[in-house]
């Protein structure tokens, strides 16, 4: 799935931390892409964003993600 596509469905979903927390889970990369555009900030604690970052396996993850 193209980026674009993901960025128009991260304006229609819920930004909620138990949404972005499965989609992560998925390890599926769009899912966890959209995972990064749905965590709420306020949410991102230093801790989850350690564990985040050490599972991330593509730069797209972290650039969605920040």
């Amino acid at each position: 799935m193209e980026l674009p596509r993901l960025q128009q469905m991260a304006q229609e979903l819920p930004h909620t931390y138990e949404l972005a927390a499965a989609l992560w889970k998925e390890d599926i990369r769009e899912c966890r892409l959209l995972a990064g555009m749905l965590m709420p900030v306020e949410r991102m604690g230093a801790e989850l964003a350690e564990v985040w970052v050490e599972g991330m396996r593509f730069v797209e993850e972290a650039e969605c993600t920040v």
